[in-house]
């Protein structure tokens, strides 16, 4: 049982080692972060997630680098900006830094988990609906009984859930709490 635990922690160790050892070429001057991050996401397999509010007014970015790790460049646009992020899986979570005393660390932040469940009127699963947090990029879709499960970065939130056929609906959530939402017909 031991080498089991040893194994499984080294597969994890060597995916994170390969994570970050991903090579990123990139030179920007006065970008937006987000346009930073979306020249990045072009060049891994990485998603990133983040609350675009927090990512407001970081400054513009000068940035020029070659054949970089990608926690090289993650460090240069990131920290001097007041912002950390956590690589879980293939997503880079990005949130602005803790004050020392205050809210979440982003260990913390990676435990925030929304799930809930999407039906329609009458009381059946909705395969395929998309559940989007509001003003963020976390998005997905629902299982086969209609459930869904996302990485959030705050406690509370909105969610906006689309389907083919029905009509959005934007829902508060708060973590830890399930939802189930009851989407309506279009009418035609």
């Amino acid at each position: 049982m031991k080498f089991i635990s040893f194994f499984i922690f080294g597969l994890f160790i060597q995916t994170q080692a390969n994570v970050f050892a991903q090579k990123i070429n990139i030179s920007v001057s006065k970008a937006e972060l987000t346009d930073v991050l979306n020249i990045v996401q072009k060049q891994t397999d990485l998603d990133f997630l983040f609350n675009s509010s927090e990512l407001k007014n970081v400054g513009k970015i000068d940035l020029h680098m070659s054949n970089a790790d990608l926690k090289q460049v993650l460090d240069q646009c990131l920290s001097p900006r007041g912002l950390v992020y956590a690589v879980q899986n293939k997503t880079v979570l990005i949130r602005k830094a803790p004050e020392l005393g205050n809210a979440l660390s982003i260990k913390d932040t990676q435990q925030l988990l929304l799930e809930g469940k999407v039906l329609d009127s009458d009381m059946n699963p909705v395969v395929g609906a998309s559940v989007k947090v509001v003003n963020s990029n976390a998005a997905t879709a629902t299982r086969e009984d209609g459930s869904f499960s996302l990485s959030v970065i705050q406690r509370e939130g909105q969610v906006i859930i689309t389907a083919m056929g029905y009509e959005d609906k934007t829902i508060s959530y708060v973590t830890g709490q399930q939802i189930e939402v009851v989407l309506n017909p279009c009418e035609r």
